[in-house]
Parts: structure tokens; sequence; C-alpha cells
């Protein structure tokens, strides 16, 4: 009986102790453990539990531990570390496992917007973004410490001046993007100022220029003419100026900040385009003229209305005055109202020129008047010579008129001209360029027209001065001496009539077709009495 009551009571104990091993075998419990995701090689655990333990990193043969571990030099990527505590049987825990992340690669920040670096707005707006989907950003104002950030990030109220914004992206490992740069822009809020140089006279100029500069380096220009609007453009800037009348050119600066000058620099004026008249410009004798009455108006003498022409083969009919050996000439010209200057050209040619270029080789001598107020001058060019006068008007604003020429040539006379008949030297001659007319004892003579050279004037004027006794002069055209003596008969010219007249008689006959090889003349004969010829012209047809 004793027997069993003890084994009974063995039986228990056992029991008991059983009972008391299973409850104090605690489970293991992690109370410090590397984050989920870290940028660390180095990996630290503590945990509770009842041992003995067995440890395994990474799925290793387990292998006896004690609370704390640490596991340096972790390569990059996912790990697993694992805990087991005491206990046998159905009474043994289940192995704890933990699981982590080594993230070495820092993730990357792209800008999506910014201002630009030079700015004249007060707020600046930034946009940004990862590949890594996990990232978070973090800003940095002027170096200032970082802040949790996020996109889009916008600042106000900024003041004139340079700054930097540093936007790095953070994983959830803690990597910061490194490569990340700070983006610096400028604000400017303050205008140019514009200054505009005048550009003098510009009443008559239709195509006037105007100078500009910026109180800022770099800044570009906008232009207007009238009310026309604002357009690029570049100093020094030409406007076209399309009529007269009031108008404005306005200018203004605008920096490279984009700011534009409140009050552009503006130039107003009123143009005149309109030049003056052609002016008339006329050549006479005025035997009476001198130089104090040659400024600035003389009294002219009358001309007749029809005013003799030379023709050249070589150059356009001019005008020639009729005149006599001691007369000087006389130069007049006049234009509208408005002028109120003039530019004159006086050239002399040698007698032989054939006046297609007044600056040619063959020029004598070049006399010029700028701006001159006179309206006349006594012309004394050499004897045998062609002056031309060639006259602009200008008026008051500057305008210049169509220019207008006029030309004669100066008388000379000839040694008596050789051949069968005689011709004796007397004191009226008229010369034009390249064909004179002698006079001689009852016959007047010209010179040689020239080899091959023709001309078939329309029109006809023999300049003269009827008086008693001038007797008459039959106007012919000869090939002597080539062919004998042949001459053609154009005009015949009574000069009787009232004396001391000079008149201009019109040969109002169409003349052939006269050509010379050489030796082809145009005769003045004169048939009665004493003519006193003092010029012939042609027109051409």
């Amino acid at each position: 009986m004793v027997r069993q009551i003890w084994g009974l009571v063995a039986v228990v104990l056992a029991l008991v102790v059983a009972t008391a091993n299973a409850v104090t075998a605690q489970p293991v419990v992690f109370t410090k453990t590397p984050p989920k995701q870290t940028n660390s090689t180095t990996a630290h655990f503590e945990w509770t539990g009842t041992g003995p333990y067995k440890c395994s990193l990474d799925e290793v043969t387990p292998v006896a531990c004690a609370s704390p571990q640490d596991f340096p030099g972790l390569s990059e990527g996912s790990h697993k570390f694992s805990v087991q505590g005491s206990g046998t049987g159905a009474t043994a825990p289940p192995p704890v496992e933990y699981d982590w992340t080594v993230d070495l690669t820092p993730p990357t920040t792209v800008i999506t917007q910014q201002p630009p670096a030079l700015s004249n707005s007060t707020t600046a707006t930034f946009a940004f973004n990862s590949p890594d989907p996990t990232a978070a950003f973090q800003c940095s104002l002027n170096g200032a410490p970082p802040q949790v950030c996020a996109s889009p990030v916008t600042y106000t109220g900024l003041a004139d001046a340079a700054r930097t914004l540093l936007i790095q992206a953070v994983d959830p490992a803690g990597n910061v993007d490194t490569q990340a740069q700070p983006i610096t822009w400028t604000v400017d809020t303050t205008p140019p100022d514009t200054t505009l140089a005048d550009p003098g006279n510009i009443v008559s100029d239709s195509d006037p220029a105007f100078t500009f500069t910026s109180s800022e380096a770099n800044a570009t220009f906008q232009c207007a003419l009238d009310d026309a609007p604002f357009a690029a453009c570049a100093s020094p800037d030409h406007v076209e100026v399309s009529h007269s009348g009031p108008h404005k050119f306005s200018v203004r600066a605008v920096d490279s900040a984009g700011n534009a000058d409140p009050t552009p620099a503006v130039y107003s004026w009123t143009s005149d385009l309109t030049p003056p008249k052609r002016p008339q410009v006329t050549i006479f004798a005025a035997p009476s003229a001198k130089s104090s009455s040659a400024s600035p108006v003389p009294k002219a003498t009358p001309v007749p209305s029809f005013s003799p022409t030379f023709t050249n083969p070589l150059s356009k009919l001019l005008a020639t005055p009729a005149f006599t050996l001691g007369t000087r000439l006389q130069a007049q010209w006049k234009s509208d109202s408005s002028a109120v200057s003039y530019d004159v050209t006086v050239t002399t040619l040698p007698e032989d020129s054939t006046g297609q270029d007044e600056r040619g080789e063959n020029v004598i001598e070049i006399k010029q008047y700028s701006h001159t107020k006179r309206t006349a001058l006594l012309l004394k060019p050499g004897t045998g010579a062609t002056v031309c006068v060639k006259v602009d008007a200008l008026d008051q604003a500057g305008n210049v008129s169509k220019t207008n020429t006029a030309c004669t040539t100066i008388p000379d006379s000839f040694a008596p001209f050789w051949g069968p008949y005689t011709f004796h030297r007397v004191r009226d001659s008229k010369a034009w360029r390249g064909y004179y007319i002698v006079l001689g004892h009852g016959k007047y003579l010209t010179q040689p027209i020239g080899d091959g050279a023709f001309f078939a004037p329309s029109r006809a004027e023999l300049v003269a001065e009827r008086c008693h006794g001038c007797g008459s002069v039959e106007f012919a055209f000869t090939k002597y001496p080539v062919g004998g003596h042949a001459f053609q008969q154009l005009a015949t010219v009574d000069l009787d009539g009232k004396r001391d007249h000079q008149v201009a008689v019109d040969l109002k006959l169409p003349l052939r077709r006269l050509e010379g090889d050489g030796n082809g003349y145009i005769v003045i004969f004169g048939l009665s009495g004493r003519p006193r010829v003092s010029g012939v012209g042609f027109e051409n047809g």
C-alpha cells in the first residue's frame, strides 16, 4: 500500500515538474532589429526568451548564440535572421525570423519645372520627381538645413537677389541623391532706362536713323513709329517716313529679365518731304551787267521767246542765247517760294568738248556754290568754250529739287577760211558746241560738221540784227570742196528794218538731213549790205 502511495506521489511530482518546466519556457522576442530598409552594412539584434538559443543568418546552419548579436560587412540585398529558444518535443518554440534589406544605391532627382536663370517674377515654382517611386524629397534654400518637401514647391514674395535651391531625392533606406545640383536663379524686377540720342535735323529725311542706349548691358530694344505697336529693333534704327506731317519715334529697352522701360524715350518732329520745284535756268547776254548787280536778282535783259539751240550728234540739245564778242553772259535762275538757297555748279568745257560728261577729262574748270542765296551769276569763261550752269533748289527743311542745267558757248573769232573764196575777218561771230559760224566779207561759214557726222534738224533759227543797210542773207549747206561747189539752199532772210533791234528769225522750214564726211559746212551768204548775224541754232525733229 505504501509502495502504491509513493508511486502515485512520484507520478504527481513528475507531472508537477513537467508542468513547471512547460510554464517557464518563454518564446523569443526581438527587442532591437535593423530597419526594414537600411543603407547600413552592419545589423544589430537583441531579443528575449528562454535559452539556450540557436541562430541562423540567411538560412545557414543554426549555431548556438546569445543576445545581443551583430553582423558586420553585409552585402547589398535582402537578408534573414532567425533565433530559436530552448525546449524539447512538443514544448520546443518555433524559430523567430526577421527580414530586412540593405540598400546602398541612392535615388536620382529629376527637375521638371524651374524659373529661368534671370526672372522678373517674385514667385518661383519648382516641380520634381524620381525614377524611384518610393523616394521622398528634401529641399535646402540658400544653403539652409534640408527640409522635407514635396513637388511642387513654390516660394513667393521674393525680393531682387540671386538664390539657390537644392532638391534631393531620399529613398526609404536613407540614401540621398548626392548627384543633385543646386538650381540658381536671380530675381530682377528693376526695369532699365532708355536714352535716345538727338538725331539732328531730320525734317526732310525720308529715312532718318535713330541711335539709342540702355542703362543695362545686354538689353534689347523695341521701337515704334507713330501709333504702330512696339517691335524688336536695334541701334541705329532707320525708319521710313512716307509722308509730310507730325511724326513720333519711341524706343524702350528690355533687360535680360524681361523688364521693359515703362517710360520709353520719345522723339517728335514734323516732317517736310516736299522739295522745291525744279529751277528755271536761263543764260542770256547782259552787256551792262556787273558783279554787284548779279546778286541777288539782276534785271534780266529781254531775250526772244524761242531760244536758239544747237545740235550735236553726240549730245542733247542745249539752249544758247544771242550775243556778240563784247557781250558778257549772265546766268539766272528761280524756283518757287519754298526755295531758300541753291546749289550751283558752273562747268567750263573746251570748244571741242562733246559735253557728254561735264566732269570728264576735257573739263577746263568747275566752280561750285553751295547753299548760296544768290539767284544770278556773271559768267566769264574763255572764248570758244562751252559753259554749263547746273542748279538745285533747296528749301528750309533741306529738301533738294530736281536738277536743271543750261549751257551755251562763248563767241570766238577765227581766221578766214581757206579756199578759192576770200573771207575777211569781221568783229561778229557765233560758236556753239562743236560747230562755228565764221562771219566774213559776204559770206559766213561754219566749222566742219565732222567725219561721218550728221544731224536732221526740223527747225532752225537765225539770230541777227535788223537795221537799215543790213541787207539779206542766204542760209545754205555745202560739201565744198569735195565734189565741187554743191550748195543746198535752205532759206533767205531779209534783215533790213528798224536799226539796232536784235531779232531771232525763225527759219520755219523742214531741213533736209545734213551729212558730212569731214568737209560738210553750214554757210550763211551775205547777199547784200552788211548783215549783222550773231548766232544760229537748230532743233531736232
